[in-house]
C-alpha cells in the first residue's frame, strides 16, 4: 500500500510524504506496544520483589 501511495499522481509530493510517514508509523506501532507491555511487566516484577524484601 505504501508503494501504491508513492506512485499515486493525484496527491502532491508533500501529501505523499506525509501519508507515507503516517502509514509507516502505523506499521511500527506494534513494536512500541511490545516495549510498553515488557516495561509494565518489569515494573510489576520489581514491585513484587520489593514486596517480598520489605514485607516478609
Amino acid at each position: 500500500m505504501i508503494k501504491k501511495l508513492a506512485e499515486y499522481d493525484c496527491l502532491s509530493s508533500d501529501d505523499r510524504v506525509v501519508m507515507t510517514y503516517l502509514l509507516n508509523s502505523i506499521t511500527i506501532s506494534p513494536e512500541y506496544l511490545n516495549y510498553l507491555i515488557i516495561f509494565v511487566f518489569l515494573l510489576v516484577a520489581i514491585g513484587i520483589d520489593l514486596g517480598f524484601v520489605f514485607f516478609s
